[in-house]
């Protein structure tokens, strides 16, 4: 049953991104090094490639650095960097702070994962960066499958006066775990962006590949 609700989710997701035309595909991709320190806490490491113009063109990278706090009772906090290199203007930074909560509705063998974000970009070089709060709600079952189907969708609430500011993220996923060290990631990350004043949106396709190390 939790199966069967699931790829029903992810179908009428999907469904709700036709029609926005021709998109951009760009690819991220990552290796995402973990370490967990004690049952609370735990660090990650996370270089990230960009190619754009339908994958044939170098964009930027980044790097992340993230520290975890298990709470108890399915609450966490985490503080997480990104560093931006770019290759057409200064670099970038943003700083972010989740505060997440973790159920199960054990009926339909699915976890609830929900995340609150404060996104704090900092301004460099002469160029403006945009801050947001987003939030975060994501599907996974909790069965023993290697190969789990994940499904999340994400609206960002602005935080700055300008006309073209991002709507929301629709992000259908497969995660797969090869042992208790490695790890596959995989998201099709539908962007959604718009202008207040056209209405005009302009959609990405982002292809997230993150291959997993727990050290």
């Amino acid at each position: 049953m939790g199966k069967g609700l699931l790829y029903t989710l992810l179908l009428a997701f999907l469904s709700t991104t036709s029609g926005f035309g021709q998109s951009d595909n760009i690819l991220w991709a990552s290796v995402q090094f973990r370490k967990k320190f004690s049952p609370d806490w735990s660090l990650q490491v996370q270089p990230i490639v960009r190619y754009d113009q339908d994958i044939s063109s170098y964009q930027n990278a980044s790097l992340d650095l993230s520290l975890r706090r298990n709470l108890g009772a399915g609450w966490h906090v985490q503080l997480l960097s990104r560093t931006w290199s770019m290759p057409d203007r200064a670099d970038r930074q943003f700083l972010w702070l989740d505060v997440g909560y973790s159920a199960t509705i054990p009926a339909l063998k699915l976890a609830v994962n929900n995340r609150v974000r404060f996104h704090q970009a900092f301004d460099i070089g002469g160029f403006t960066d945009l801050d947001y709060i987003r939030y975060i709600i994501q599907l996974v079952p909790t069965n023993s499958w290697k190969l789990k189907p994940t499904l999340a969708y994400e609206p960002w609430f602005i935080l700055n006066d300008v006309d073209i500011f991002r709507v929301a993220r629709i992000e259908p996923g497969l995660r797969y775990k090869f042992n208790d060290t490695f790890g596959l990631t995989t998201i099709w990350r539908r962007e959604i962006d718009t202008n207040s004043d056209t209405d005009i949106r302009i959609t990405r396709n982002l292809w997230v590949v993150a291959l997993v190390y727990n050290l």
